[in-house]
């Protein structure tokens, strides 16, 4: 390792030396930390104190005991060294901290620890050599300054590390286990003795059965007492509660037979997983001679498993403890550093002082009244039996958390007469008596006694201290190897970094606080014992027993949250990071590197309560005042008569709150008097908790310290002021602010009711904010009648106008349309139309809610018909522009139907004149109608539809009928036949009965065609090529082969199917044909049936049809399909009944000559037919036209005869 300095150091003989092993090197340092140095100092086992540079420049001898190095004896051999590596050797900076730069290694010393190597007391002794100027022959001397012998407490200890400060030393020694430092003032060249000190730790309780015995008195609860033990800050760390669980889990599963399912069972925190194992084999046996429960004995049981689960954790912490080094803080402060810890020594406070008074009894003969007080008080609560302690010191703890309604010394001679006094015996009784006569004023002493406990600065004056009364070790418990996270950001001071120094504060916190506590609690109990045996002793006016109970009060608290682990839920932990600065300069002292298994991001430091509360620590600032610091700010250790009433209090609970401690802060609150500033607080620990109906009752009861002019009234406006961020202590602004803080956690039923008060409270009108804030909770919450009555109540017309379309888009969102289209909305009736409008034109037409539906609810109920009609056309059109799929089509078509039908009905309603329904040009209806659209009206007026009359399209009620027919029919098809795709396909009214033609449904394209207004050419035609089909098939088919047959009203008719086919025919022309056609069906069955046979016999009634209604029709079909016999025969009868027709001359004489064409004959058709039969070879044919000509001359004869007597006619 250190081959590329030029030197080598020999491992196990030096120089021939006389013993075996003696010049093995045990201790090793250098001039710098940089591991490459030119100059090394080392300690072999035989003593010799060598400097290496290339090699050995100078070498010493220590001697073995200190007398030896005081006298300058030469030492002599033996007393080797134990062949350990240790700490033993320090090298020293320059005295003046410059260094000659042509001799940097002149006058530099080293510091040596010679262990004790004889029975002489003490752990060793400190030798202090300097390094001479470098000889002519390259040489040096090592020359011995002074030296130091330790103190009698290290006797048997054995030193781990020393580190010189400024001019102290500072040593670390393992004292059975556990670290002790000690410090003296280190004088370079005196050989003056001079005095250690030592630095204590903070103390901590002994968990003996006999402590927990006293506890147990105080709470039974056997479970609860030893968790809160162990779970205590300071006590035990994680690592050390988990290492001992699983002990105790692995010594239960050693035990042969079924395991408790405690041991499998998951468990969301440590403190739940060590309660539900720990006495988890303890069983409640039953006595079986008389069936009892045997209680004693299973309580009994279950106190002896925690008690080795407590002896567990004691061992594992105990090696924990361990103590490795001490090093230099970033105040120049010691660091301790153990195996699972990291401490720093911090100076004692006042507290700490008088405590170390007061425990140890060394106040007896001091001059100072107030540690002579406590050192009575001392004797009088350690007179008390434990149990009694523990009874008295429960009782008031609770005295103090509960609001009390006597003055403090009736209070306190009660508890006097019923706890105390009967539990001291006569002697102590008076002993105490003759004490406190001995101080003369009882009354001073005992404020004195309260300033030293309250004291956040100022030290103990008057008074020697002897030689124990020093710094203590301020400890903070780490989790694995105690490593703690750092900023990355080289701006950032080292201090700031850190998380050490804010633990190091808590726990110096933690210790001053514990000592006030507990000399607050001994002067509280002596000052109940002057209530009762010395009652002129003690001032009443104002009284001071009032003071010690607020003290005592204030630190139970303050003694409760140092008691209070990180660990519960409610509490904070902060995640490691990167490597402490401070652990970072240990790097340099080779202490055992962390593993892969140990990374130090793969732990959590966790720390008590106050850790989490504390402040940021400061860079310029070491523990001691960092701990005042806050002790300070929290204004809690100020005597009750010189601070504001709860106001200290209540900023401890805020701050509390603040930082996520909602149990504890709840906690802490309901020990104090429900004031305005209490109850505030605590509401907002309730509201931030997530239960808001204990919150609002606290809020409502702050407000009732405003007065009637909506000002501040109570004397505790102080603690309230602290807390409730207002600029001005009024009550509407308090009613607002609490209206805010129900708004951020989205509880508007709570918001309306706040911002209602505030309303309700301001004498003048309120701001836009509040009414917006009311409103929107109103229509949040479903209250619409309140919201109605405030937007019509409200003196913002702007901001009414704005809520009108979300209080009626919230109320059509919750289906309140009844209510909605109810209410008159006074003023407002056009707003409501138009955002209805708006949102019916721009909504999802087939989305929640319909707002065409809604907006035809409102004109309904109101009688605007008209209005409500177009809107229901309008949606009507948009239904049937959107493009669905095929399995969504019949309830899209339905609703479309609906929507016209709708339509229809309120247009029938109102004058025919004014049934239209006027749209945009561009509105067209698309997919809805294929028919040819009429021309729009372009020739309106301009006072009625404006300058842009030309873009307007009019659709009349007639049209709105046929596209409803429409919507009708396509629907018809698609339920008749949902195989086929009508959603996708473009229909037109023709497409549609076509459809159904094809599919053989002659009444439904019958019914169709006519609601639609199709020609029913096409629909004939092929109703007629059916029947034919029918009649030639005679009976080979079946009853399957003409669905449209199967009718009930068909089959009735009998016959065959083609006889029933020309009777549907027939019934069919008859119901759709006529005049207003020219008789057109009809012709175009009588086409149909001679184009397909022109050989077929003619249906009787169709023959019988033309005959009465177009008999020169069927003349000319006859004449126009070569069928020569028929046409004379028809042409014969025609004018055999025309002659009929004209008998009874009078009666013809009578007609009224515009009526006389109606015997006129088609003579030019006639004559076609008669010049067709000339050339006609059939026998028959000749015979006919033969008779048609006779015929015709005695029609023509008659017919002179009638044109003579119309004109004769006068």
């Amino acid at each position: 390792m250190y081959s590329s300095t030029g030197f080598q150091l020999p491992s196990l003989s030096l120089f021939g030396s006389r013993h075996e092993g003696s010049s093995d090197i045990v201790a090793f340092a250098s001039a710098s930390s940089d591991v490459f140095t030119e100059v090394a100092f080392t300690l072999s086992r035989d003593r010799y104190l060598r400097v290496w540079r290339d090699k050995c420049i100078a070498s010493v001898q220590v001697p073995a005991t200190f007398a030896a190095a005081r006298r300058g004896s030469q030492a002599k051999p033996g007393n080797l060294l134990p062949a350990l590596y240790r700490s033993l050797i320090r090298v020293l900076p320059a005295p003046n901290g410059v260094e000659d730069e042509d001799d940097p290694d002149a006058d530099r010393r080293v510091l040596v620890f010679m262990p004790s190597l004889t029975e002489q007391a003490g752990g060793g002794f400190f030798v202090l050599y300097r390094l001479s100027e470098r000889y002519s022959n390259g040489t040096r001397q090592l020359e011995y300054l002074s030296s130091q012998d330790c103190s009698s407490r290290s006797t048997g200890s054995e030193l781990r590390d020393f580190t010189v400060i400024g001019n102290h030393l500072w040593c670390l020694w393992d004292t059975h286990g556990q670290a002790m430092v000690e410090y003296v003032t280190l004088e370079l060249e005196s050989e003056d003795a001079a005095q250690w000190y030592s630095a204590i730790a903070p103390p901590e309780p002994d968990y003996t059965p006999e402590y927990f015995d006293e506890l147990l008195v105080q709470n039974g609860a056997v479970t609860e007492v030893f968790l809160d033990a162990i779970l205590r800050p300071g006590i035990f760390s994680r690592f050390t509660l988990e290492t001992a669980l699983k002990q105790y889990r692995d010594s239960i599963s050693s035990i042969p037979g079924q395991h408790p399912p405690a041991l499998v069972a998951s468990y969301p925190t440590l403190g739940e997983h060590i309660a539900g194992i720990v006495g988890c084999t303890v069983d409640l046996a039953i006595d079986p001679q008389s069936g009892e429960q045997l209680w004693d004995q299973y309580w009994s049981a279950l106190k002896r498993d925690w008690e080795g689960f407590v002896a567990r954790c004691k061992e594992v912490e105990r090696s924990a403890r361990w103590p490795l080094a001490i090093g230099v803080g970033e105040l120049e402060q010691p660091v301790v550093l153990e195996r699972e810890r990291l401490g720093v020594v911090a100076r004692d406070d006042t507290s700490l002082q008088a405590f170390k008074v007061f425990a140890q009894g060394a106040g007896s003969g001091t001059s100072n009244s107030a540690l002579a007080l406590l050192d009575i008080a001392k004797g009088l609560q350690e007179s008390l039996d434990g149990a009694d302690r523990q009874i008295l010191e429960s009782h008031l703890t609770s005295v103090v958390r509960e609001t009390i309604a006597f003055s403090w010394n009736d209070v306190g001679a009660d508890i006097s007469r019923r706890l105390l006094l009967s539990q001291v015996s006569p002697p102590v009784r008076g002993y105490v008596t003759a004490r406190l006569n001995s101080l003369g004023s009882v009354n001073r002493a005992v404020v004195e006694a309260l300033y030293v406990i309250l004291d956040v600065e100022a030290e103990i004056k008057g008074e020697a201290v002897e030689e124990e009364d020093s710094p203590p070790i301020s400890k903070a418990n780490g989790e694995g190897n105690g490593w703690a996270g750092s900023m990355d950001d080289p701006a950032t001071p080292g201090w700031q970094k850190a998380q050490w120094p804010r633990a190091w504060a808590a726990a110096y916190v933690s210790a001053t606080i514990q000592a006030r506590y507990h000399l607050a609690l001994s002067l509280l109990i002596l000052t109940l014992f002057v209530i009762e045996e010395m009652p002129d002793q003690l001032a009443t006016e104002p009284p001071i027993l009032g003071d010690v109970f607020q003290a005592f009060q204030v630190l139970s608290i303050l003694h409760h949250l140092a008691e209070r682990s990180a660990d519960h839920p409610d509490a904070k932990a902060f995640t490691a990071g990167d490597t402490d600065e401070i652990l970072a300069k240990f790097n340099g002292m080779r202490v055992s590197s962390l593993g892969p298994q140990l990374s130090p991001q793969a732990h959590i430091v966790s720390y008590s309560l106050l850790h989490t509360i504390l402040p940021p620590p400061r860079h310029d600032h070491d523990v001691y005042n960092q701990a005042h610091a806050f002790l300070r700010s929290n204004g809690l250790l100020i005597p009750g008569s010189q601070r504001p009433l709860l106001a200290a209090e209540v900023r401890l609970v805020e701050s509390l709150r603040v930082d996520g401690h909602l149990h504890i802060a709840r906690e802490i609150a309901g020990w104090l008097p429900l004031a305005p500033g209490v109850a505030y607080v605590l509401a907002r620990t309730w509201l931030d908790g997530g239960r808001p109906d204990e919150a609002v009752h606290l809020f409502e009861q702050v407000a009732i310290s405003f007065g009637d002019d909506g000002l501040l009234e109570s004397e505790d406006t102080d603690a309230l002021e602290d807390v409730l961020p207002l600029d001005e202590y009024y009550l509407p602004h308090y009613y607002n602010h609490v209206a805010d803080l129900f708004a951020e956690c989205s509880l508007d039923v709570y918001v309306a009711q706040f911002t209602k008060l505030a309303i309700d409270s301001s004498p003048e009108e309120v701001s836009e904010k509040l009414w917006e804030t009311l409103l929107t909770s109103y229509i949040a919450l479903g209250l619409y009648e309140d919201a109605y009555m405030a937007l019509i109540s409200m003196p913002h017309q702007p901001l009414q106008q704005r809520f009108i379309s979300r209080l009626v888009t919230a109320m059509c969102d919750k289906g309140e349309i009844d209510r909605l289209t109810r209410w008159n909305f006074v003023g407002f009736q056009q707003d409501v139309e138009n955002v209805l409008a708006f949102k019916a034109r721009n909504a999802d037409p087939i989305g929640w809610p319909n707002y065409a539906n809604v907006l035809y609810a409102w004109y309904t109920f109101r009688g605007d018909y008209r209005s409500a009609g177009q809107a229901m056309f309008r949606q009507a059109r948009r239904l049937s522009e959107i493009i669905c799929k095929p399995s969504e089509y019949i309830d899209f078509a339905t609703e479309t139907a609906r929507c016209y039908l709708a339509a229809i009905n309120c247009l029938s309603l109102v004058d025919p004149k004014s049934a239209w329904v006027a749209l945009p040009a561009s509105h067209e209806a698309g997919r809805a109608s294929l028919r040819k659209r009429r021309r729009p009206r372009t020739q309106l007026p301009d006072e009625v539809f404006g300058t842009e009359a030309d873009d307007i399209d009019v659709v009349e009620l007639a049209d709105i009928r046929e596209e409803y027919m429409l919507v009708l029919s396509r629907l018809a098809l698609a339920h008749r036949y949902p195989q086929h795709d009508i959603a996708n396909l473009v229909i037109g009214p023709e497409d549609i009965v076509s459809r159904f033609v094809q599919e053989g449904a002659f009444d439904d394209a019958l019914s169709n065609a006519r609601s639609l207004g199709v020609p029913m050419t096409a629909l004939f035609e092929s109703l007629t090529a059916r029947c034919i089909h029918l009649s030639q098939a005679g009976a080979t088919l079946s009853e399957d082969a003409a669905p449209w047959l199967a009718t009930t009203r068909v089959q009735s008719w009998g016959g065959t199917l083609g006889q029933r086919a020309w009777k549907y025919l027939q019934e069919s022309l008859e119901r759709n044909d006529g005049p207003e056609t020219d008789y057109e069906y009809h012709k175009t069955v009588l086409k149909a049936i001679l184009e397909e046979d022109r050989s077929a016999r003619l249906p009787a009634w169709l023959v019988q049809f033309f005959e009465q209604n177009h008999p020169e029709h069927l003349i000319q079909v006859y004449f126009k399909y070569d069928l020569l016999s028929e046409a004379l025969r028809q042409s014969i009868n025609l004018v055999k009944e025309t002659q009929k027709k004209s008998r009874g001359t009078a009666k013809t004489r009578r007609m009224p000559f515009e009526t006389a064409a109606a015997t006129w004959l088609p003579y030019n058709l006639f004559d076609q037919i008669i010049g067709a039969a000339a050339t006609s070879k059939a026998r028959d044919v000749s015979a006919l036209a033969t008779e048609l000509k006779k015929t015709m001359d005695l029609w023509l004869t008659s017919a002179r005869n009638l044109t003579r007597d119309i004109h004769a006619r006068p």
